[in-house]
């Protein structure tokens, strides 16, 4: 009797942890590419020539496919789900502001975006013309939303500068990296360095970012 008892607490035990490895293997992280849709919104109004996008279905193709140059190093790779045009708000505001007339500030970058077209459980990226310089780019992570001209701050067009950088660091945001200090030469989320490449991700951001796109939903600032 004492035999087939324990007989049956081996069975049970190996059932048991059979189930336990079973349910872990879901959530197991093998390494393997990570696929993120992106909704790019080129974003146009007939009060402001700065907030009205130029670029062409040929232009957002190889932006991305520069952009997943350097995501690859952590095995992402984003995927244009949609590309639509959409209509800026608070133009008269923005216009102020590139003229010199008001300050900048994320709240007034914010308020050109419409609301509608932004998902928090999704992401998206909106193009404008120019942000004047002030910064490369911006994430909002309440809206989930980048705001991202396509000239990069020292006026240079989507090739001839760092704007498929930029554009990677402001995914990068999305993903919930924060930025590193200059002193991180090479650095993707290094803003502002001139050492470099600064396209390089370490192992921590690459863990952190990987963890963010398997829960399916961008970085909410939580």
């Amino acid at each position: 009797m004492k035999h087939l008892l324990k007989i049956a607490v081996v069975v049970i035990s190996l059932l048991f942890n059979s189930a336990c490895s079973d349910s872990s293997t879901g959530t197991a992280d093998d390494g393997g590419t990570l696929t993120i849709d992106l909704n790019i919104h080129l974003m146009e109004s007939d009060r402001s020539d700065n907030l009205t996008a130029t670029l062409s279905d040929d232009d957002i193709d190889l932006l991305i496919r520069g952009v997943n140059e350097i995501w690859s190093q952590a095995s992402i790779q984003w995927t244009v789900s949609d590309i639509s045009r959409v209509e800026a708000l608070n133009a008269e505001e923005f216009e102020r502001m590139m003229n010199g007339e008001r300050p900048p500030s994320p709240a007034l970058f914010r308020s050109v975006i419409p609301g509608q077209s932004a998902s928090p459980a999704e992401w998206d990226l909106f193009i404008i013309h120019d942000l004047g310089g002030v910064v490369g780019g911006i994430y909002f992570p309440q809206q989930a939303a980048i705001l991202q001209p396509e000239v990069d701050p020292s006026r240079q067009a989507l090739f001839e500068g760092g704007l498929i950088r930029i554009t990677a660091h402001e995914l990068g945001h999305s993903l919930s990296l924060g930025h590193v200090p200059c002193e991180s030469p090479g650095n993707l989320m290094a803003p502002g360095c001139r050492v470099g490449d600064r396209a390089l991700l370490n192992d921590e951001q690459i863990e952190t970012a990987r963890s963010v796109a398997r829960n399916g939903a961008p970085y909410d600032g939580s």
